[in-house]
């Protein structure tokens, strides 16, 4: 299984999405259908230059005829499709919320799989195309490996099952306690790798490798490799003999489907590279380090033209003998690069930058002193926007780091001041650090848009609970919470205090009286979702004169050849990228289906952002959106009309969602990415459910409601109750619901509720979608939309209207 150098986990890849039309020749009418899913495949490795035969489990994926793969070199047909029945859901001891009874099918799909010579080792994905449409994406292993299943009982070292190597192993890890074993024969002087892949392919294993000698020593150990969970380590063996391997659960519990592959033999791997990265158009020579490399400790790599944010490329390396086993990417970069002066520790000796520079370092500890800190200088002015980032984990790197900016005299720099008003704590359960819900002891005094603050992270409030068992909405970003003025989402243990705060400039006049103000300085640990755990600061310079950044590693004396950085200091270039969600839809006959677009906001970018589906074949149809300003994300529907003759296949066909925004007086075009390597649009059978809505147009001021009345129209045999979403809010709106939320009861066909605009609601106009979703077992919403709503925001004290549709 490849392993990637100088990667995110999750790389995002440009979106281009083959249209596909998938219909059979009969309709298939099931009630309450769950989404076509992919459960499991085996097995999980391929051999290149083979052909094997997978056997697929998953539910409704009745009608599969065809395969889509990530890479060309893989291709493969359906051999048989097998019903196995209704699936028979478990439910836990002690479950007291809704069972849903769907009519989902299981499956069982034999795929026949022949894979090219030249697929690279690595991760490669497939979907199938079925009734229903193109299922959830499975992942799978492509290697060159002799491959040999685990045979039980290998749990001690005297059942250890004897490998040949190079092999991989495919294996489980059955039950708590449980561990495997394997046995093999190593030369003096011999350089092995040992590889787990798990999480790769899709597996809850969070592994421990620990290499022993032939009397049961442990020579070497791993459990996670560069950050990841997944296990890996090399040893060069001093003397010939017997050797094992074995491999366990790092954690006390082990789930369900925890299987691994195990990689051994004299891999060429690149561990990491040094520096991580090049400008624009430039060669940069870059150090190697890593595993029967043969002697290869540099090379040279010729960056790209562009540079986009985040922009990653990859590095060739070409050995003397044989093929790498991974692949190595690097940062590509906009402005000028330098290399860290070592002795830059503190002020006295900190490095000066002229800005922009992106500057090529790593945190290591010396024998002097045990926890390095990288200081740099460099001169600004008032009111000078400075953007701060570091690339490291994203790159493949160890560290991860903390940037604190100060002043000409070392002094850490007011970024804002909080003034607590009045407190709580938060209740029932720990939380964390990601999810945008927090559960407070009592909301009274807290309103939207309110700053708690909590620890040492700063949130703010969007919605209100709408129950007393329910949790306080925080802004977040792609469901992770965000985190205001620098600071970062942390875990909170019941009962931690709560305070809503009023937030400051730093020069601001601050009332007296009530507990003492808090001040927040410049300094940062984790930028946010997009940056992982490298840091961001948007610094704004409160006066003409130098200033100093400090890097370190957040966990004081980490340090080493693997904890590389790149550290960019440049003026604010606010920016944008996009995302999509689904990456393959699957619009049904006579329906639409929702797609999210999703803005990454760079630099302090806060300006609308008008969406669109681009390239769309001919007789589907789809709305228009606006990322407003404040917000990160809009809605767009695709459609189908009922009567669609030309239900062929069509493949190739690109399918693209662009974005569109006012930078700086300038237009900013961008295409949407995704992280899916397999992006279709298929269309699918017509479906259960039908939503409509009387308005097409609703008008509210603020601090008022409107009506909205839904209405559904079941089909082939769905008798279900509907729960009903409204998509595409803007902030400070809601609807009105009550402890079941929006619901249409099996008995019902429409429901009235109401849109609520609280009083610090802006005039604005935004397209909104009324959704019903049909309710199963599958992770996959079955979600279905009507024709959008126009909401109007009108200014205090203008007329409330709504229009009936026609």
């Amino acid at each position: 299984m490849r392993n990637e150098v100088g990667s995110n986990s999750r790389p995002f890849i440009k979106l281009t999405l083959a249209f596909v039309i998938t219909l059979t020749a009969h309709h298939v009418a099931l009630a309450q259908t769950a989404a076509p899913s992919i459960n499991s495949v085996s097995p999980v490795s391929v051999e290149r230059g083979k052909t094997a035969a997978l056997t697929i489990t998953g539910i409704n994926l009745g009608g599969a005829d065809r395969v889509y793969f990530s890479h060309s070199g893989l291709t493969g047909k359906v051999v048989e499709v097998k019903d196995l029945g209704t699936e028979v859901r478990e439910i836990p001891k002690g479950f007291t919320g809704t069972v849903i009874k769907d009519l989902a099918h299981k499956f069982s799909v034999t795929v026949e799989v022949k894979v090219a010579e030249d697929v690279p080792p690595g991760r490669q994905t497939f979907r199938l195309g079925t009734t229903l449409g193109a299922s959830t994406s499975r992942a799978i292993a492509v290697g060159y490996l002799p491959q040999a299943k685990e045979s039980e009982p290998n749990n001690i070292l005297a059942e250890a099952q004897q490998l040949t190597l190079p092999m991989t192993a495919a294996g489980m890890i059955g039950a708590v306690g449980d561990a495997d074993v394997y046995a093999f024969e190593a030369a003096a002087g011999q350089e092995l790798v040992f590889e787990v892949v798990a999480s790769a392919v899709q597996s809850p294993l969070d592994s421990t490798l620990e290499l022993l000698d032939a009397a049961g020593r442990v020579i070497a150990t791993n459990e996670d490799f560069n950050n990841r969970t997944d296990s890996l380590l090399a040893h060069k063996f001093a003397d010939s003999g017997k050797y094992f391997i074995r491999v366990s659960e790092a954690l006390t519990g082990v789930k369900k489907g925890s299987f691994y592959l195990l990689n051994i033999g004299e891999l060429a791997l690149v561990t990491s590279i040094f520096p991580l990265g090049a400008q624009k158009g430039m060669t940069a020579e870059v150090s190697v380090q890593g595993h029967n490399l043969h002697g290869l400790d540099k090379l040279s790599f010729k960056a790209p033209e562009s540079a986009m944010w985040g922009e990653r490329a990859d590095v060739p390396v070409r050995l003397r003998k044989g093929e790498l086993w991974n692949r190595v990417r690097a940062g590509v970069g906009a402005y000028p690069e330098t290399t860290e002066a070592e002795g830059n520790d503190d002020f006295r000796t900190a490095q000066t930058l002229t800005l922009p520079a992106t500057i090529n370092g790593r945190i290591s500890p010396s024998k002097t002193a045990t926890h390095d800190r990288d200081v740099f200088k460099w001169t600004a002015k008032r009111g000078q926007q400075i953007s701060i980032s570091v690339a490291a984990q994203r790159l493949g790197s160890a560290l991860d780091s903390y940037i604190e900016i100060l002043d000409a005299k070392g002094k850490q720099i007011p970024r804002a001041i909080v003034r607590p008003l009045l407190e709580t704590y938060t209740t029932l359960r720990d939380h964390d650090s990601t999810g945008s819900g927090v559960r407070l002891a009592s909301t009274t005094g807290i309103a939207v848009d309110d700053y708690l603050l909590v620890g040492g992270e700063l949130m703010r409030v969007v919605s209100l609970p709408p129950d007393p068992d329910s949790e306080t909405n925080m802004d977040n970003f792609m469901g992770q919470r965000r985190a205001f003025e620098g600071t970062t989402p942390i875990g909170h243990a019941l009962d931690t205090p709560v305070y809503k705060v009023a937030v400051y400039k730093p020069d601001a006049a601050i009332p007296s009286g009530g507990t003492a103000p808090i001040t927040l300085t410049y300094n940062n640990d984790d930028g946010g979702l997009m940056y992982g755990k490298d840091s961001y600061i948007n610094f704004t310079a409160p006066a003409d004169g130098e200033y100093f950044v400090r890097l370190t590693d957040v966990r004081g004396g980490a340090g080493g050849d693997n904890f590389a950085y790149r550290l960019t200091l440049a003026e604010a270039a606010p920016d944008y990228t996009l995302s999509m969600n689904p990456a393959s839809p699957n619009v049904p006959l006579g329906g639409s289906v929702t797609v999210s677009v999703t803005a990454n906001r760079i630099d302090g970018f806060d300006g609308p952002i008008n969406v669109a589906l681009e390239n769309l074949p001919k007789g589907l149809t789809a709305t228009t959106g606006k990322i407003l300003p404040g917000h990160f994300t809009t809605v767009l529907t695709i459609s189908c009309p009922a009567d669609l003759v030309h239900a062929v296949q069509i493949s190739g066909t690109p399918l693209r969602i662009a974005g569109s925004a006012a930078i700086n007086g300038k237009e900013v075009r961008r295409v949407a990415e995704t992280d899916d390597p397999i992006s279709i649009i298929s269309v699918a059978a017509p479906p259960e459910l039908f939503v409509s809505v009387a308005q097409k147009e609703v008008r509210i001021e603020p601090g008022g409601t409107a009506e909205v009345t839904v209405a559904v129209k079941r089909a082939d045999g769905f008798t279900g109750r509907v729960p009903v979403n409204v998509r595409n809010l803007p902030r400070n709106t809601t609807v009105k619901v009550g402890l079941n939320g929006v619901l249409i009861t099996e008995s019902e066909t429409s429901r009235t509720f109401k849109i609520e605009a609280d009083a610090k609601a802006v005039p604005l106009e935004q397209m909104i979608y009324v959704t019903g979703t049909i309710e199963t077992n599958s992770p996959v919403r079955s979600e279905y939309s009507a024709e959008p709503i126009k909401l109007i925001i009108v200014p205090k004290r203008s007329a409330v209207a709504s229009t009936p549709q026609n």
